[in-house]
């Protein structure tokens, strides 16, 4: 059996969390051999609708500093480096971050080009 939450619960949990992100990062790990990348987000990062956050600014471009695959996962920090979420999907399809290709060529940009945070994500 599965749980879930009101919806004025998840409402009021990203409104709690948005603060947290304006001016944070979203940091995309990368394989062994490359660096990973992170993507300062705006102040304000994005807007709180019905339990999901639209953030500001997408698509993101990245440019990688090495060449090598990205590991599946990101995180979001705040703007000191502290946690927010981890364990955030990277994909080319059925994740929460979508990419083009999960390779990696330094100096050549790749692009982020959708990613909403849901509560329960």
């Amino acid at each position: 059996m599965s749980t879930y939450y009101s919806a004025a619960i998840k409402i009021a949990r990203m409104n709690v969390v948005l603060p947290y992100l304006n001016g944070g990062k979203l940091r995309v790990f990368a394989n062994s051999g490359a660096a990973n990348i992170d993507v300062t987000l705006q102040n304000p990062a994005g807007v709180q609708a019905n339990g999901y956050i639209a953030f500001n600014g997408l698509p993101w471009t990245l440019t990688p500093s090495a060449t090598g695959t990205l590991d599946g996962t990101a995180s979001l920090l705040t703007s000191a480096g502290d946690l927010v979420m981890g364990g955030i999907v990277v994909g080319t399809s059925s994740a929460h971050i979508t990419v083009a290709s999960m390779s990696i060529t330094s100096g050549v940009p790749f692009y982020i080009r959708s990613f909403s945070l849901a509560h329960g994500l």
